[in-house]
């Protein structure tokens, strides 16, 4: 009896808190078994998951978040995540760095080694792209290279960027920790190319809840 309550005491902390568990457990994606390694939760709709693909007992684990009953990728650890769904700081997941898009938008992201984040707050929600590549190649139009894209991705990403740039004109330059509605229409745009057309390596994308403004540092 007292160690069922015990166990049940450990549930209880792993579903509504953000204390690690590890409880032996499966999950399947796609038709795929993976076992969770680590579990936490970060908000009332995502939880942070590490897990091991089932049929190879040796493969490394892979972070994902699960957010409203859909898993999806990510980079990011169970830690750094935490420390940004408590605080809403981007400069706890990375470097932060920038480029120039236009006259009126500056982008800033954070790099992480040869991924690079970009994110946007519209709504109380957060949606987050991780694009595996030299960032300044997603808007379509940098002449000094092609971002591994073909032709039809890099034409999509023109006209997402042709529409941001058109939003931008209509709304005014906007504060980069403010609600910034034609950004992440943009960047909803982008993974919509990607689902449409063939790429390389696919970005991870995920929108999730989020009831804090970001800030940068």
């Amino acid at each position: 009896m007292k160690n069922y309550a015990i166990k049940s005491s450990l549930i209880i902390l792993c579903l509504f808190t953000t204390i690690h568990c590890k409880p032996e457990e499966e999950v399947t994606i796609s038709g795929k078994k993976f076992q969770v390694t680590e579990k936490s939760t970060l908000n009332n709709t995502t939880e942070y998951y590490e897990l091991k693909d089932g049929s190879t007992p040796n493969a490394s684990p892979t972070s994902y978040l699960k957010t409203k009953g859909k898993f999806v990728k990510t980079i990011f650890l169970a830690a750094e995540l935490k420390g940004f769904f408590e605080k809403g700081t981007i400069s706890s997941l990375g470097n932060i760095k920038s480029f120039k898009m236009s006259e009126k938008r500056t982008v800033k992201y954070v790099s992480r080694g040869n991924v690079n984040v970009l994110f946007a707050y519209h709504d109380k929600q957060v949606t987050v792209y991780e694009f595996p590549g030299d960032i300044v190649q997603v808007p379509g139009d940098n002449p000094s290279g092609d971002g591994g894209f073909s032709e039809a991705r890099k034409r999509c990403g023109r006209n997402c960027t042709d529409d941001l740039r058109a939003c931008d004109d209509e709304l005014g330059p906007q504060p980069e920790d403010s609600d910034d509605p034609c950004f992440r229409d943009w960047l909803l745009c982008l993974v919509a190319c990607d689902k449409s057309i063939a790429i390389g390596q696919r970005p991870n994308n995920y929108t999730v809840d989020f009831n804090l403004p970001l800030k940068f540092k």
